[in-house]
């Protein structure tokens, strides 16, 4: 078997709109796109490792770079029970690698139109979809969130900023207590963290899924609908997101990081709702944050908003903005964000300057297999 061709890719310009999908090429060398199987033929199958092939070259030697990289990390990083897309951005141009198993026992290749759970993705989502009410006047950042939901949050100091940047207080919940949340759903889950502040509001940042909780029960407050309707409406239609949805199906198996081949225990994405209840293809993904940056989804005043530190370090890794993660690989600074689930790892990352970006997605719960692919893309 010719392992160089277990890896499939895509590279092309891409005009990226509010309005329109980008277009993906494929060039010689590679395989047709995924979906172009005939009629009734198997889908092919995928080795667990490959060699690294000979780089497609592009308009600039950058992402060809970045192939060559991250084609050599899919033999060191990605387990024999793991698969991973990974989309390399270099300013409009694009490259798309794939590699593994969707389904291991069913032998089932990844393609480019898998979708993945994005887990805390989904909170770059939410926080736009707030942001385009700061934008239309609505509701202000410093607003108290109590004003628009009547005691939701036990504090009427608690405001939308601090919420979008984790710092409200509200409690973080210990696997103690979400054992003892029963029936386990997200509101009985914020039911739980709004019992008490863990610090007062604005005085520290903890990362916590309630608060976008919150967010998403506030932006149905303000579109008059449902959460999926309102991301539907105003963040993945504008932003050309044909394959995304809150919750829906997800057409990858996830595998456990610490049982090898086993499958990961399942968690319901109606349980993360607005912390991480988006399910998505890596094109989406790369859709979504090239849209944000370029100003097409919010004023660029908000965008930059965003990204500004206010002193959360989530995890103990790196500053949060409002609905954005800045994180730090080898060469430098990047912004975006991180989710997992069990059995899934998706990160997806762009320089300061939103030039160069990264999307990469494991059906693994192995954080450091993601994020050295998309270190790998990025730093070579």
């Amino acid at each position: 078997m010719d392992t160089d061709k277990s890896i499939r890719c895509a590279v092309g310009r891409v005009t990226m709109s509010a309005a329109l999908a980008a277009v993906v090429l494929a060039p010689a060398g590679c395989q047709a796109a995924p979906g172009s199987t005939a009629p009734g033929a198997k889908a092919p199958t995928v080795a667990a490792h490959s060699r690294p092939a000979t780089p497609v070259t592009t308009r600039t030697g950058t992402l060809a770079r970045a192939q060559a990289a991250v084609r050599t990390a899919f033999v060191s990083a990605v387990a024999d029970s793991s698969a991973a897309v990974v989309l390399v951005r270099d300013g409009k141009d694009t490259a798309v690698l794939v590699h593994g198993l969707a389904d291991v026992a069913g032998r089932r290749a990844l393609t480019v139109q898998d979708r993945f759970p994005v887990a805390s993705l989904t909170k770059s989502m939410v926080a736009t979809a707030v942001l385009q009410f700061v934008a239309s006047g609505r509701v202000a950042l410093d607003d108290p969130v109590n004003r628009y939901l009547p005691g939701i949050v036990p504090s009427d100091r608690i405001t939308i900023r601090q919420l979008l940047s984790h710092r409200s207080g509200l409690h973080d919940l210990t696997d103690v207590d979400v054992a003892a949340v029963r029936p386990l759903t997200y509101r009985a889950l914020l039911k739980a963290s709004a019992a008490r502040l863990d610090f007062e509001p604005g005085a520290f940042g903890v990362y916590s899924n309630q608060g976008y909780t919150v967010l998403g029960l506030l932006v149905e407050k303000l579109s008059g609908t449902t959460l999926a309707q309102a991301l539907q409406q105003r963040v993945f239609a504008p932003a050309g997101m044909t394959s995304t949805t809150l919750a829906g199906t997800f057409t990858v198996l996830g595998y456990s990081a610490y049982r090898l081949g086993q499958l990961a225990d399942r968690l319901p994405l109606g349980v993360m709702w607005a912390s991480g209840g988006v399910v998505s293809t890596v094109q989406d993904v790369d859709r979504f944050y090239t849209e944000l940056f370029a100003g097409a989804l919010l004023p660029v005043r908000l965008v930059r908003e965003m990204e500004k530190p206010t002193g959360t370090s989530p995890f103990g890794s790196g500053d949060y903005g409002l609905g954005l993660w800045i994180g730090s690989l080898s060469c430098g600074s990047v912004i975006g964000h991180g989710g997992s689930i069990p059995g899934f790892k998706v990160v997806a990352w762009a320089t300061p300057d939103h030039t160069r970006a990264v999307v990469a997605m494991v059906n693994s719960d192995n954080s450091l297999m993601a994020n050295n692919l998309a270190d790998r893309a990025l730093c070579g």
